[in-house]
């Protein structure tokens, strides 16, 4: 999606919440997420990686910002 002024993009973003149909795309399968479960272990796996992955993001993060005050 190319935007060259604001109203390209109000007329963009009108045009993308006129053509979703939430029905089609997203509550059929929320529906069918109601048939599946997680085991107290797969949740647990699933939280634990979740956290882990945000303490990698926060020192890479912060590393790099070390690095750019030293400039």
């Amino acid at each position: 999606m190319e935007l060259t002024s604001a109203n390209d993009l109000y007329s963009q973003a009108l045009e993308t919440m006129q053509s979703y149909n939430a029905e089609l795309q997203h509550l059929i399968e929320m529906k069918e997420l109601t048939q599946d479960y997680l085991s107290e272990n797969q949740l647990a796996q699933l939280v634990g990686r979740s956290i882990t992955q945000a303490n990698k993001s926060r020192y890479i993060d912060t590393f790099l910002d070390r690095n750019l005050k030293c400039f």
